[in-house]
C-alpha cells in the first residue's frame, strides 16, 4: 500500500514537472516565431550542447526545427564547437538569419563569450535561453550580468530570458565596459501568451551612448567644416555638435588629414582621412565624401546630403573670343540671299533701262554696280538721273537700302547685348577633343580618382593625357578655382560654385559643364561599425526637422560688397573682326581705284588716238 502511495505520488511530480517543461517549451517557440517574423530573419540557427541525456528537451528542439523547416523556415541545430568553426560563413555569407543560443551553465557561458570576443555578428538578431537546469550561477549571471562578457555592441539586437522568469530583456552596450538591461515584454500565461510593452525602434529605446569619448577625424581645407579658435565651424560642424548632443557622446580626439584618401597600391592601403578609417584610427569622420564602389568596402556611408552632378567648371570665355561670324548672324542665310540678289539685280535692271542710249554695255554695268553698292553703304548718288524709270529703281533701292540697315542695326544690336560667349565645349568628349584645356581635381579626391580611371568612349586616352601632374593639383576647392582664373585649366568638381557665395571672391568669371550625377555624405563610418544606424537615425531627425536645411542657408551666406571683378584692356586680338573689315574695305577701295584709273587712263589714250586720226582727215578736207 505504501509503495503505491509513494508511486503515485512520484507520478504526480513527474507530470507536474512535464507539465512545466512543456509550457516552457510552449513558450520559448512561440518566442522564437515571434521574433523570427518581427526581424525578418532569413533563418533560423539553434546553438545548443543539449546531450542525449536531456531526451525530452533534445526532442522539442529537434521537433521545433522540423515544423519550422515545414513552414519553409531554413533552419538547423548546431553545438557551440560546429559554431566556431563557421562563424565566419554564418556570419558573412548568410547574412541576417536568427541565432538561438542556449545556456545550461557557466562553463557555456565562457564558451561562447570566447566564440564572440573576437566576432562582429551583431547585425543579426539573437535569443539567449539560459534553462539553467538544476544550476543557480548561470541563473544568477543572466539576472545580473557582470561586465561586457559577451562582447556587446551597441546596435546588439539580443533578446534574453532567463531561467524560469516570464521576463523578457534586451541586452546591448552602450560603452563596452558593461552590459545595459531593459525589460521588453512579458509572458503572462498559457492562454494569453507574451505581452510586449508598447512598441519603439531600437534608436528610440537606446537614445544615449553614456559619454563615450569618440575620435574624430576631417579633411583639412575643407569648405563644409573647420576649425576656428577650438570650435567647429561650417555646415558639417554644426552636424557634428548636433549629433554629440543627440548621441551623448563626447569627442577625445579630432584628427586633421591633408586629403580625402585613395587607394595606394604600392603599399597595399588607403591614404588620407579613409586610411585612417581602414585602420580605425579614428571612429568617425566629417567632411563630404562622394559615394564610390572602392570606399564602400572600406567605409560605412551614412544617409546622403547632397545629391547634384560633378561638373567640369573653367574660365568663361570673354569678349576677346574671336567670332569671325558674328555680324552675320544678325540675319538669316535666307535674308542675306535676297539682299545679295538685290545688289546683283539691281544693276543689271539699271544698265537694261539705260543701254539704249550707250552702246558700251560693261563700263555701265560697273559704274551701277558701283552705286547700288554706295547706296547700300549708306551713300548717295552725285546727282539723281533725269529719266522717271532709273529715278524709281533708284528710290526703290534706297528704300529698301533703308530698311535694311534699320533692321540690321536693331538686330546686331540685340544680338550682341543678349547673347552669351559661347562656350567651346558641352560635354567631357567635345572637351578631350578639343585638348586646349589641361584637366585638375582636389588631390586624392572622388574627382581625382575619377578622372585617373576615367572611360569614354573614343577619347579615354585623350582625357589621361590632359590631367596634369599629381603635384599641380589643387588641395582645396578656393585653390582650384584661382587656379582656373591663372592657366588655362578645367576644374573637375562636386562643389556647386555660386556667386557671391562660399567664397567671397573669384577674380574672373567662371562657367561650367556637367559630367555626371553624384552622391555625397557627410559623416563616414569605419565599416560595419556598431553606430552607423544610429548617426543615420539622427540625420534624418535633423533632416526631418529643417536644421539641415537651415544650417546650409546660415553657411551659404551672400557677402554684402564683393570686390570689383577687374577687366583688362582689350588687346588687339579682340578687335579683330573689326580690323579686318576696315582691311579688306580698304584694299577693295584701293582695287577698285586701280581699275578706274586703269579705264579712265585707258579712254584717255583712245581719245588721244581718235583725236590724233581725226586731224590728217580734216586737213585733207
Amino acid at each position: 500500500m505504501k509503495f503505491a502511495i509513494l508511486m503515485l505520488c512520484l507520478t504526480i511530480v513527474h507530470s507536474s514537472f512535464l507539465s512545466n517543461d512543456i509550457a516552457k517549451m510552449k513558450y520559448y517557440r512561440s518566442l522564437i516565431d515571434h521574433l523570427h517574423r518581427e526581424n525578418y530573419a532569413k533563418g533560423v540557427l539553434i546553438i545548443s550542447n543539449v546531450d542525449y541525456n536531456c531526451f525530452d528537451e533534445m526532442t522539442f528542439w529537434h521537433e521545433t526545427s522540423r515544423k519550422m523547416s515545414n513552414r519553409g523556415i531554413a533552419t538547423d541545430i548546431v553545438n557551440f564547437k560546429v559554431l566556431k568553426q563557421n562563424l565566419p560563413f554564418y556570419t558573412n555569407q548568410i547574412r541576417h538569419i536568427l541565432f538561438v543560443i542556449i545556456i545550461q551553465n557557466m562553463d557555456e557561458v565562457n564558451l561562447f563569450a570566447e566564440i564572440n570576443f573576437n566576432s562582429n555578428w551583431s547585425e543579426s538578431p539573437w535569443v539567449i535561453l539560459f534553462s539553467g537546469n538544476n544550476n543557480q550561477d548561470v541563473c544568477e549571471f543572466c539576472r545580473e550580468p557582470h561586465r561586457n562578457v559577451f562582447n556587446l555592441k551597441f546596435n546588439s539586437d539580443i533578446v534574453v530570458v532567463c531561467c524560469n522568469s516570464t521576463d523578457i530583456n534586451e541586452w546591448w552596450s552602450a560603452t563596452g565596459d558593461y552590459t545595459q538591461v531593459r525589460k521588453l515584454a512579458q509572458c503572462i500565461d498559457e492562454e494569453r501568451g507574451i505581452e510586449w510593452f508598447p512598441k519603439k525602434s531600437l534608436y528610440e529605446r537606446r537614445t544615449s551612448l553614456e559619454g563615450r569619448p569618440l575620435r574624430i577625424g576631417i579633411v583639412k581645407r575643407s569648405t563644409d567644416i573647420w576649425i576656428d579658435q577650438g570650435d567647429f565651424n561650417g555646415y558639417l560642424g554644426k552636424v557634428l555638435k548636433a549629433l554629440s548632443q543627440l548621441m551623448n557622446f563626447t569627442i577625445s580626439t579630432v584628427i586633421s588629414e591633408h586629403s580625402y584618401g585613395t587607394w595606394d597600391p604600392e603599399l597595399s592601403e588607403w591614404t588620407g582621412a579613409l586610411g585612417r578609417l581602414q585602420r580605425n584610427e579614428v571612429d568617425m569622420v566629417v567632411s563630404s565624401f562622394i559615394m564610390t564602389a572602392d570606399r564602400f568596402r572600406v567605409a560605412d556611408f551614412t544617409i546622403p546630403t547632397v545629391y547634384e552632378n560633378s561638373r567640369l567648371y573653367f574660365k568663361k570665355p570673354g569678349v576677346t573670343t574671336v567670332q569671325w561670324n558674328a555680324y552675320f548672324k544678325a540675319f538669316s542665310t535666307d535674308v542675306w540671299l535676297v539682299i545679295i540678289a538685290l545688289i546683283l539685280i539691281v544693276p543689271l535692271l539699271l544698265t537694261i533701262i539705260q543701254s539704249t542710249e550707250r552702246l558700251c554695255f560693261f563700263p555701265l554695268v560697273f559704274e551701277h554696280y558701283l552705286s547700288v553698292w554706295g547706296i547700300y553703304c549708306q551713300q548717295g548718288l552725285p546727282e539723281l538721273p533725269e529719266k522717271t524709270p532709273l529715278r524709281i529703281v533708284y528710290t526703290s533701292a534706297f528704300l529698301s537700302a533703308l530698311i535694311i540697315t534699320m533692321a540690321y542695326s536693331a538686330s546686331l544690336t540685340s544680338f550682341l547685348a543678349v547673347s552669351l560667349s559661347p562656350l567651346p565645349f558641352k560635354t567631357m568628349d567635345e572637351f578631350a577633343k578639343l585638348g586646349t584645356y589641361e584637366l585638375i581635381a582636389i588631390i586624392d579626391s572622388a574627382d581625382y580618382v575619377w578622372l585617373k580611371e576615367y572611360r569614354g568612349k573614343q577619347v579615354e586616352k585623350l582625357v589621361k593625357k590632359l590631367i596634369k601632374p599629381r603635384e599641380l593639383h589643387p588641395q582645396s576647392i578656393p585653390e582650384g578655382f584661382l587656379q582656373i582664373c591663372k592657366e588655362k585649366v578645367a576644374f573637375h568638381t562636386t562643389y556647386e560654385y555660386r556667386e557671391g557665395y562660399n567664397i567671397p571672391y573669384i577674380p574672373c568669371e567662371i562657367a561650367f559643364v556637367k559630367t555626371r550625377k553624384v552622391q555625397a555624405s557627410g559623416v563616414l563610418m569605419p565599416h560595419r561599425s556598431e553606430f552607423t544606424a544610429y548617426v543615420n537615425h539622427c540625420i534624418q531627425r535633423l533632416k526631418y526637422s529643417g536644421l539641415l536645411d537651415r544650417w546650409k542657408k546660415e553657411f551659404i551666406r551672400r557677402t554684402n560688397k564683393l570686390p570689383e571683378i577687374y577687366h583688362p584692356s582689350v588687346p588687339l586680338d579682340g578687335v579683330t573682326p573689326v580690323l579686318g573689315i576696315l582691311t579688306a574695305g580698304v584694299l577693295i577701295a584701293i582695287i577698285v581705284l586701280s581699275i578706274e584709273r586703269i579705264v579712265h587712263r585707258s579712254r584717255l589714250r583712245h581719245k588721244q588716238i581718235n583725236i590724233l586720226h581725226a586731224k590728217p582727215l580734216q586737213r585733207i578736207s
